[in-house]
């Protein structure tokens, strides 16, 4: 399920990725730091779930839909730059050895280490009733906390009928059709940085997306066989129109 851009960026710059039997592979290299840009391209705000080897990303619990998120504005963005620890600060994203991971101290990591993902829902639309001239109750639910250019959600006190297992578990071994990359990378926490983050109310409507992005190192990659290699022949089409002005006639001028 798509409607989602998930990029994950080291040093500002997204990762090149890599695609084989319709799932999306990055190179994920052990002390290097990184962030994950999430992208709404709705024209309404959405509340974004980021998972980190099945970890939520802002209360460090097993990751489920129904779990805290980062609400984003229409055509916006969120860079989830760590796990976050309070209201001011966060813990940036590091690859690390599997045994030194967070996901080895949390539990997730038997069923969901060296992934990545987002799930994401649309805002639940306000009723409007004008029976006897009475409005709707405000709105109840969801406590979110707002990042730098996003925002966190804490799970919604009203009872919606959402998934509650890790949305994004995967069992490395499970596929009989191809061989996935032995899960030899985790995340853990990096440099403490400054991100800071308030509360806000938002409450969750339909699942509209989810994306997920495996990592793990380029020796792990080739062995599972991801081509890693850029094409050597670019192909080059034709242009119709190679020019971008006019060649004055002899004689003029």
């Amino acid at each position: 399920m798509t409607n989602t851009k998930l990029k994950v960026c080291v040093n500002g710059k997204p990762v090149r990725t890599y695609s084989k039997d319709g799932r999306t592979y990055i190179e994920g290299r052990e002390e290097t730091e990184y962030t994950i840009k999430v992208s709404n391209p709705h024209p309404y705000k959405v509340v974004a779930v980021v998972s980190v080897d099945g970890i939520n990303t802002i209360n460090g619990d097993p990751a489920s839909e129904d779990g805290q998120g980062w609400v984003i504005d229409a055509y916006s963005n969120v860079n989830v730059k760590g796990f976050q620890k309070d209201d001011d600060s966060a813990g940036a994203f590091k690859f690390s050895k599997p045994k030194e991971s967070y996901a080895k101290e949390v539990g997730t990591d038997k069923t969901s280490l060296g992934c990545i993902g987002v799930v994401m829902f649309k805002e639940k639309e306000k009723l409007i009733s004008y029976v006897r001239g009475v409005e709707p109750e405000p709105y109840r639910g969801s406590s979110i906390k707002w990042g730098n250019d996003g925002v966190s959600s804490k799970t919604a006190s009203i009872n919606y009928s959402y998934a509650t297992t890790d949305f994004l578990e995967m069992n490395m071994n499970a596929s009989t059709e191809s061989a996935s990359p032995e899960a030899n990378l985790g995340t853990t926490w990096g440099t403490e940085i400054s991100n800071p983050v308030e509360d806000v109310v938002f409450v969750r409507g339909s699942k509209i997306g989810s994306d997920t992005v495996y990592y793990a190192s380029k020796k792990a990659l080739k062995k599972a066989g991801i081509q890693m290699k850029k094409p050597k022949d670019k192909v080059t089409m034709p242009d119709p129109f190679p020019k971008k002005y006019a060649k004055p006639p002899k004689g003029w001028a």
